[in-house]
Parts: structure tokens; C-alpha cells; sequence
């Protein structure tokens, strides 16, 4: 940052989210494919994890994007494409739970619709900041008026239609339009609750309450497979005198399922011609005809269920159940038109750091990559050996012995799908990793791991000293300061120092500061001019520094030169 050029502006608030598939591959300059960092002659492997594409390796080269050397190039990103998509390993407990509530053949939660829209009505009411009259809901509409039987759409078109005029009235009568939001701790501590009990309360029914159909269950196996438990005799019967046809959601793609939904027609069913269109299927599913009959056919053993699958089901489920998703994922009512889709639940692209955050260590003339590139590498080996086997596979589909061991084929393909999520949650989280080292090795550290640790300047180089000179830090609350503020001792405050810019905001303070000189709190050591020239105050006398003072704002072309002056501080880590 150039402090030479203040910049006026106060942050209030931060809001941290996740890149889309699409936005990170506009930021990437490259896709990653190559496994191999290095060559044999120790140079950066083309399409590797070390690509000149992602910065400078060392000061000897170039960055072949920016043209620019180690020191200046600020480094680029490349990214990494998964064969299928795999899922998010921070939020597939949530992602578990809404499975579990979606029915299967409507596509819509468990619970009936009457519900679904009370608790709608009521995270509106908590995003405009109305704490009572989102619990005035309850009072006004019993409880037999919202657990009445769906079947009688006169009557829940009544009761939506009273709720959506109470929502509209209190709005109204508040000034509060949805665009502009009221949060407090109260109204967020409520919100929290609600979504929690209505996520608790998605999962309670075993069949749904708007098409009465029972959908299967659902397993799962830590945070790398999803099984899917098949019905009982009881249930299947049921199911079969009612007609119910499931969808095979494995033949669709984003764009026909929309096309679809919004058309109304769910004309895929479980069916032969429907295997046979090999048009809607996507590439990058890597799946023959026997391997979609195997994942989808009903058995009476649990069956995986792939990614891919549970992706198209929840992708369902958000279209039909868009505003009460638009609520809870993204925390404000936008518009009709605003969509939001469960693509974040998955990870089909990683993006790869510049490699000046991933440095190599060189040890006399050998090179060591970064432990982070273990991470990577083994998503790059696990890519690698799904696309050999999918293209072994196209070359065999006419083989005799093809069809006699499609199932161990089929299975060997299954197994390289789990080692690629077993690599995505180790480079997300290494404590979703359940593989044992040896010797009690402790994995490599994931993003969350690095994101997490404690391990800063203050802590790593002060603390736990017992000598003179180093100061002790003590964790407890201080009425005094502000929760983003460290306490830090005179006699360091006075040595610390760092530069900061003279505005017409903090003349003032600045001011105040040069009078003190070196020698008092808060004070200030040097004046620095726009040309860099460095004005000691450590022997000036008390008029000096007042008459050094009262020109700060002054700038040097007034003065016969062209620069300002800039203030340094003394008041916390030394930053020049």
C-alpha cells in the first residue's frame, strides 16, 4: 500500500463467501494438469503446480504472464478440473440434511407447503428487523390452521394469502423496505434459532405431506459417501399402487432441467430410452450406460449414490423451493427473478495460489516443493487416473470382456471417485482425512488448518519469553480497550513505529504528536516528506517541533519543493 496516498474511507462491516466454478476460472491464467512439478533438470514442469504462468520460481526467471521478476510480479492463479463434481467438505452435513427433507417425486421439502411458508413469512419479517411481529404470526394463525390438510388448496391459497397481507402491512407501517436491513444481536441470535429449528424440523417426516409419496433414505459415511437405503416391501407396495415413477436426474444438465422445470414437464423417467440419449449426457460425468443403469437401478442392498446424482436432486429441490433457499443461503429477500442455486455445496474447480505464497525451500542445490503441493498433487494423480479409466473404458465398450467385468470395472471407477473426495477434503480440511500415517505423522495442513492456527508475530516471537526486553502478552478482558485492540507497553509503544498520512481528518492528533517529540506518549520520532527526506525530531527543541507542527498540511511546492510532509507514528508495530 502506498501510505503516501491516504485513501478516506471507514470499513464497517466484512462479509466473507466462496468463489463459483465460474468466477474462478475468469481469475485463473491457467489450468493445471500436470502432476509433475519438476523436470529432470530441476526446471518448472509446463501445466504444473510451479508453472511460470503462476509467478516466478526463483529470481532467475520471469513470470511468463505479467513478464515480471520475483519481486515485483504479485503473482497469479491457476486452477484445477475435477472429472466430477465432489462435495464441499465444510458443508456436507448441511447439505446430508437437506436430502434427507427432499422428497424424491415432487421435489419439494417433506413438510407441507403451509409450513414451509410460515416460516418464509417469518425470516422476512426477521430480516426487516420486525422481532414481534415474526412471532405475532403464531398467535394470529393457530395451529390447526397450519397443519390443515394440503389437499385443500382453497384453503392454504386463504392462508398464504392472509399471511403475505400481514408480512405487506407490517412492512408498510414500519417504513422498512427489503432492501435496507435492521440487524441487532437479538434479531440475529432469533434468526439463528429459526433456521435451526426449521432445518430440524425438514427431517421429520418420513413421508412427504404434498404428494404423500415415502422417499428412501439416506446414509452417510463420514464425509466422503452418500448411500442411498432402499425401501421397505411395505413401502414399495405402497408406492407401486400409487404409480409413482422417480426421475433419472442423472440425464439431466443445468440447463435442460431448468428448461424443464419451468415448462412444467418431468417427462425423464427410469426408463431404457432414456439411457440411450447419450446427448444429455455431460462428458464430465465419466459414466457408461451400465455404470448409470448400476448407481440408479433400485436393489435391496444400500447403493452409492453419485455426486453428480445428488447434485441434480438438490438443483430440483432449489428451483421448486426458491424463495424460502433465497432466505436462508443468502440472507435477504432480493426479488422473484433472484436465483440461487446448491452449486456451492459442491467443488468442481480448485483454484491453485500463485506460486509466491507456495514457495520452494532450496537446500544447498536441491529444490523441495511446498508441503501444499502434496495436496494438490495427489488431486492432480486422482484426476489423471479417473480420465485413464473412463478413456480405457470408451476403448473397451465393443470387448467381450468389457461386459463380463463391467461391475469390476465399474467398481474400480467408484474407488477412484472416493480417493479424489478423500484428496479434496484433505486439501480443504486435513482433519476430515481418517487415513493413518505412520510413526504418528500429523497430515499436511489444509486451508482451514492454516486459517486456523495461532501462530503470528506476537505470539510466535514474544511469548513465553523470560528475558529482558521482551514483553508477556495476557489474555483477559480489559474494559478499556476494544475487542480489535491489544494493550502494549510504553516503553515499547514509544520504540514501535510505523508510517501514517497526513489527512485533514487527523491534523489534529498528528499535530499533537510531533509537539510530543520522541521523548512522550503519544508522540512521534521522524517527519517524512513527500521527496522521502526524513525530519528528526530527536533533538529538536519544543519550538522547533511546534513550527514543524503547524505546517504538516502545508505542502513543499509552497514551501520552494515539490512533496508533503507524512507523520511517523509510534503508537504500534514498526512497519517501515
Amino acid at each position: 500500500m502506498n501510505i503516501s496516498q491516504p485513501v478516506s474511507a471507514e470499513v464497517f462491516s466484512v462479509n466473507f463467501g466462496f468463489y463459483t466454478s465460474q468466477e474462478i476460472e475468469k481469475i485463473s491464467v491457467k489450468q493445471i494438469v500436470n502432476p509433475v512439478i519438476f523436470d529432470y533438470l530441476g526446471h518448472p514442469s509446463k501445466g504444473g503446480l510451479y508453472d511460470l504462468a503462476l509467478g516466478p520460481v526463483n529470481r532467475s526467471t520471469l513470470c511468463s504472464t505479467c513478464h515480471l521478476d520475483e519481486r515485483y510480479c504479485p503473482g497469479h492463479f491457476g486452477h484445477i478440473s475435477l472429472p466430477i463434481p465432489t462435495y464441499h467438505p465444510l458443508f456436507l452435513s448441511q447439505l446430508y440434511r437437506l436430502l434427507r427433507a427432499t422428497c424424491l417425486y415432487c421435489y419439494h421439502f417433506k413438510l407441507s407447503s403451509s409450513v414451509v411458508d410460515l416460516y418464509y413469512c417469518k425470516l422476512r419479517l426477521l430480516d426487516a428487523g420486525l422481532l414481534y411481529e415474526s412471532q405475532e404470526i403464531d398467535r394470529i394463525y393457530s395451529k390447526d390452521d397450519i397443519e390443515a390438510d394440503d389437499s385443500n388448496f382453497k384453503h392454504n391459497l386463504s392462508i398464504f394469502k392472509r399471511r403475505e397481507s400481514y408480512v405487506q402491512e407490517c412492512l408498510t407501517k414500519s417504513n422498512i423496505f427489503l432492501g435496507g436491513l435492521m440487524q441487532n444481536k437479538l434479531i440475529d441470535s432469533e434468526k439463528r434459532n429459526l433456521i435451526k429449528e426449521f432445518l430440524e424440523k425438514i427431517v421429520s417426516r418420513k413421508k412427504c405431506d404434498n404428494c404423500s409419496s415415502i422417499s428412501p433414505n439416506f446414509r452417510k459415511d463420514g464425509y466422503v459417501k452418500i448411500f442411498e437405503l432402499p425401501l421397505s416391501k411395505k413401502h414399495q407396495e405402497q408406492m407401486n399402487i400409487l404409480g409413482k415413477v422417480r426421475i433419472n436426474v442423472l440425464l439431466e444438465t443445468k440447463e435442460n432441467m431448468g428448461q424443464k422445470l419451468s415448462n412444467g414437464n418431468d417427462s425423464l423417467k427410469y426408463s431404457q430410452d432414456n439411457f440411450r440419449d447419450k446427448k444429455s449426457i455431460k462428458q464430465d460425468h465419466f459414466l457408461s450406460e451400465s455404470a448409470i443403469y448400476k448407481t440408479f437401478e433400485a436393489s435391496n442392498h444400500p447403493r452409492y449414490v453419485l455426486p453428480t446424482e445428488i447434485r441434480n436432486h438438490l438443483r430440483r429441490l432449489f428451483v421448486n423451493e426458491q424463495k424460502i433457499m433465497a432466505l436462508l443461503y443468502k440472507g435477504s429477500y432480493k426479488s422473484d427473478n433472484f436465483s440461487i442455486t446448491p452449486d456451492f455445496f459442491f467443488i468442481d474447480v480448485i483454484a491453485v495460489p500463485p506460486t509466491k505464497f507456495r514457495p520452494a525451500s532450496v537446500v544447498a542445490t536441491d529444490i523441495h516443493e511446498n508441503v501444499q503441493n502434496e495436496l494438490l498433487s495427489k488431486i492432480l494423480q486422482s484426476c489423471l487416473r479417473i480420465r485413464e479409466l473412463n478413456d480405457s473404458a470408451s476403448s473397451l465398450i465393443n470387448n467381450k470382456d468389457y461386459f463380463e467385468n463391467k461391475d469390476y470395472n465399474f467398481d474400480i471407477l467408484i474407488n477412484a471417485f472416493v480417493q479424489l473426495q478423500h484428496d479434496v477434503n484433505s486439501f480443504i480440511d486435513s482433519n476430515r482425512n481418517p487415513t493413518n500415517l505412520p510413526q504418528g505423522r500429523l497430515p499436511p495442513p489444509g486451508i482451514k488448518q492454516t486459517l486456523e492456527k495461532k501462530e503470528g508475530l506476537f505470539r510466535k516471537h514474544m511469548m513465553g519469553k523470560r528475558v529482558n526486553y521482551a514483553a508477556r502478552s495476557v489474555i483477559s478482558p480489559d474494559p478499556n480497550i476494544e475487542t480489535n485492540e491489544i494493550g502494549v507497553p510504553p516503553v515499547f509503544a514509544m520504540k514501535l513505529t510505523y508510517p501514517e498520512p497526513v489527512t485533514p481528518y487527523n491534523v489534529d492528533l498528528l499535530r499533537h504528536a510531533v509537539i510530543n517529540g520522541p521523548a512522550k506518549w503519544p508522540g512521534a520520532i521522524q517527519v517524512q516528506l513527500e521527496d522521502g527526506h526524513m525530519i528528526s525530531l530527536l533533538r529538536k527543541t519544543f519550538e522547533e517541533r511546534v513550527a514543524i507542527a503547524n505546517t504538516l498540511l502545508i505542502s513543499q511546492t509552497y514551501r520552494g519543493t515539490n512533496s508533503s510532509f507524512l507523520r511517523i507514528s509510534s503508537t504500534n508495530k514498526k512497519r517501515i
